[in-house]
């Protein structure tokens, strides 16, 4: 960092204050009813009615949602999956967690499970110190700028909410009807699982469609693999203009989902998806609005089974969905109708999807001005951070040195 303003100097976490790891509690010996709240990776975990720090703490995420930063100025029990900062005097612990915030910790992740965040890094990461009184400047305009950005992205997830809401009401209300009621094999014509044939991201094959490239009914081509064009399984398990892919497998919220291949380009499907081609009697977009529907969920619900997290919706039982079947003219007028009001729906949610990228942006850039000296104006009449840093520096090793005097006596 430079160009730091009059009074400010660049440090480390760990020339402030050493990270302390938190304490395992588990969650059976949790207290719902006590008044010390208890802090994971991932933020508030429950309440407890002791405490293992009485003094402001800074909690930062060490396994999980490593470097995600958390401020306590209450007793509070932060847990083995956190490291802990005792905050020193001079330093107040919302500038140094809201810094913390901006520094990205979460990149020094060096595992190949677990996310984690080792202790020598975070005590590396590099911080600016201001005067204690800009501290305290920054700190509240941080959360005037902040309190409004909340405000406005509270209303932003509202309207996401309704027009969720809406969304589901105009498929729900385009499914009521009074047709005839048949299972999905009497209007399908064939049936088959795709292959499980390792595909690779050498873009020069043919692209193989995935569990993930099915979202929100629709079928997205941004992350694909391949197999090669001379592979049997590309021709095996063509996909043509109509074709539905049915993902079999997933998590018990996302099995199930469903969309219609529409693209002329040539493509291929995996094992966790099956390929359902309709006869002329049922339009497929209309059996994917069902499927995704409020009906073809229940049912994926009371049919899938469930493994290590996985639920699974087999062939058999994809055959005997109860599909309403209206005649064909009526199937592609509401379809019609329907992807007509969902357009306005997705313009509505995109314009509020801009709204909060640019709410994360200007919450971003009120964090960098503000450690940069630039939120606040400057008083010059403030102890400088230099003079702060070497009170803090020498209390670290007055104590240190009490603590190994105490230990030389034991």
């Amino acid at each position: 960092m430079t160009d730091l303003p009059p009074g400010w100097v660049e440090t480390t976490v760990g020339r402030l204050v050493r990270a302390e790891y938190g304490k395992g509690l588990r969650a059976a010996d949790r207290d719902a009813t006590g008044s010390v709240p208890v802090y994971g990776s991932a933020g508030l975990a429950g309440f407890h009615s002791d405490a293992l720090v009485t003094e402001p703490v800074v909690i930062v995420g060490r396994k999980g949602n490593a470097g995600a930063c958390f401020v306590s100025v209450l007793p509070c029990w932060p847990i083995d999956t956190t490291y802990f900062l005792r905050v020193p005097d001079g330093v107040s612990p919302q500038f140094l967690g809201s810094q913390l915030r901006t520094r990205q910790l979460g990149s020094f992740d060096s595992s190949t499970a677990i996310p984690s965040l080792r202790r020598p890094d975070l005590e590396s990461a590099r911080v600016v110190l201001a005067p204690l009184n800009e501290q305290r400047r920054i700190v509240a305009a941080i959360e005037e700028q902040l309190s409004r950005l909340d405000a406005a992205d509270a209303s932003l997830a509202a309207a996401t909410a309704r027009a969720l809401a809406l969304r589901a009401g105009i498929v729900a209300n385009a499914l009521a009807g009074d047709w005839p009621v048949r299972e999905l094999r009497d209007v399908t014509a064939a049936q088959v699982y795709g292959t499980s044939a390792k595909a690779s991201v050498d873009p020069s094959g043919v692209p193989v469609l995935r569990m993930g490239n099915i979202s929100d009914g629709k079928l997205d081509f941004s992350s694909l693999k391949y197999l090669p064009a001379a592979h049997p399984d590309v021709s095996k398990f063509d996909l043509e203009v109509g074709d539905i892919l049915f993902n079999r497998t997933n998590s018990p919220e996302l099995v199930g989902k469903s969309a219609v291949f529409e693209s002329r380009e040539r493509m291929t499907f995996a094992s966790y998806l099956i390929r359902v081609r309709l006869t002329e009697e049922c339009d497929p977009r209309w059996a994917v609005l069902v499927i995704n529907g409020p009906s073809g969920r229940r049912y994926v619900a009371e049919v899938r089974t469930q493994q290590v997290g996985q639920a699974n919706v087999n062939g058999t039982k994809l055959a005997a969905m109860p599909i309403p079947v209206p005649p064909l003219e009526e199937q592609r007028r509401i379809v019609a109708r329907v992807e007509e009001q969902l357009l306005a729906i997705e313009a509505l949610r995109a314009g509020i999807e801009r709204a909060q990228r640019r709410s994360a942006t200007l919450r971003r850039a009120v964090l960098e001005q503000a450690f940069k000296g630039k939120l606040v104006p400057q008083d010059p009449t403030d102890e400088p951070a230099a003079t702060l840093l070497t009170r803090i520096r020498a209390e670290r090793d007055t104590a240190g040195s009490t603590s190994k005097q105490r230990t030389a006596t034991l």
